[in-house]
């Protein structure tokens, strides 16, 4: 789960009713908002349509630190021979337009993705595959990590040599440190400093399956879920020192429980932990830790009954928390004192069976991603006395929010660039 870092504002010359600058409202049809608010919903959430899964399941999702790089992986689908199979998607500009590098990543080969994070600064991305075709013959590929560090435009191999199976990769904030796990060599994981030139091999005393690793910003800190070698339950591991010694953090390891999805905060110190019931009969559990994970609080989060947690996040400074099942996204924005579910596909009648969500560092942009459905936000809903659009600047393409004043109802709205003001007449008022 990709550690994601902070948004810059920036003031946007605007101008409303007919009125116009960088970016521009104008009454040019009957009013719809950008997005329709749903009910009960704290973001505003915008189906990602034109990304094509070609019939296969999204497994995957990670936001970048300003909210402008995203990824998202596929597994499976598309037509027998086809290349493009099991779709690689980037967007470097918040989601208003998507690519498929899958044929760049990995040129000629149909690869079967499982994992994707992202750097601070979107320039560095990273993804995994369990396994691929290289149609000729359509004879078995190892699974594989690649890396872009020029935000998609070219990619490398970096996968160490003889491993395959690749099921989660985790990137540091500058993108220098990676850490994967394979589902080959359960007991160890695969840990890079200098951006997958080099590896070294992490093994976790007392488990012998690790199923999900996690990262701070600095790359100072990892944790580790895995089955101890004991009991079979799974625990929680936590290195400071880029695994010479390991502390056993585990919320509850009395509780019997086989997976433990885990996030933290930049700094390593929060830490929110979705764990799953061993027998499937008693609800699973969510803990937050604000001290590393030397002592937990078990989070009450709402009105759900669920024995398996599929994913869980947590903004930079540990506020902003979700965790996933796979009926019902879960929101905090007060680091676990209150939560609320979340419905990204309401406004759009989805029907979805969630898998990954992220954050940037202040938790208002999000990616979540069901089996079939992607959806992204660009900013928490604003108070309704308060109406804000968000459009997309047609002179960078990057995505903004307008917020008017109390007392202001937008009607309609559409963005174009200065140059085409004159063919926009009316009365002009701008502002900043």
């Amino acid at each position: 789960m990709a550690i994601v870092r902070g948004r810059k504002n920036h003031r946007t010359k605007i101008v409303l009713a007919g009125l116009t600058a960088s970016a521009v409202m104008t009454a040019t049809r009957p009013a719809l908002l950008a997005r329709v608010y749903a009910a009960g919903n704290s973001f505003e959430w915008e189906k990602q349509e034109d990304v094509n899964r070609l019939g296969g399941q999204y497994t995957s999702a990670a936001r970048s630190a300003d909210g402008s790089a995203l990824m998202l992986s596929v597994l499976h689908g598309g037509e027998e021979g086809d290349q493009q199979e099991s779709p690689l998607y980037i967007s470097t500009d918040s989601g208003a337009a998507w690519e498929n590098v899958a044929n760049e990543a990995d040129p000629g080969v149909q690869n079967q993705w499982t994992s994707v994070d992202v750097s601070n600064n979107g320039q560095v991305m990273a993804a995994t595959s369990e396994w691929g075709n290289n149609f000729v013959g359509f004879s078995g590929e190892n699974g594989k990590i690649v890396l872009s560090v020029d935000s998609g435009d070219t990619w490398d191999d970096v996968t160490p040599a003889g491993v395959t199976d690749w099921q989660s990769v985790v990137v540091s904030g500058d993108g220098t440190k990676i850490a994967a796990i394979n589902d080959d060599e359960y007991d160890r994981v695969y840990v890079s400093e200098n951006s997958g030139a080099s590896w070294t091999t992490v093994s976790v005393p007392d488990v012998w399956h690790i199923k999900s690793v996690s990262i701070s910003d600095d790359g100072d800190t990892m944790l580790v879920g895995g089955e101890n070698v004991h009991d079979y339950d799974t625990q929680l591991y936590r290195t400071e020192n880029n695994g010479a010694d390991w502390s056993d953090i585990s919320p509850n390891p009395e509780d019997g429980v086989y997976d433990v999805k885990h996030d933290l905060s930049s700094d390593g110190t929060k830490i929110v932990a979705a764990a799953n019931s061993y027998d499937g009969e008693q609800a699973a559990k969510v803990f937050i830790s604000d001290n590393s994970g030397d002592t937990w609080a078990e989070e009450t989060t709402g009105d759900v009954s669920t024995s398996q947690w599929v994913d869980a996040a947590m903004s930079d400074d540990g506020t902003v928390v979700s965790v996933l099942n796979q009926d019902e996204v879960r929101i905090s924005t007060d680091s676990g004192a209150t939560w609320h579910a979340e419905d990204p596909g309401q406004t759009y009648e989805d029907t979805n069976t969630w898998q990954s969500i992220d954050f940037n560092s202040d938790g208002t942009d999000a990616i979540v991603a069901g089996l079939e459905n992607a959806y992204i936000t660009t900013g928490a809903s604003p108070d309704p006395s308060t109406p804000s659009v968000n459009l997309v600047n047609p002179e960078n393409s990057k995505a903004i929010q307008i917020t008017t004043p109390d007392g202001t109802t937008i009607t309609c709205h559409s963005a174009v660039k200065e140059s085409g003001l004159a063919a926009h007449a009316g009365l002009h008022r701008s502002f900043q």
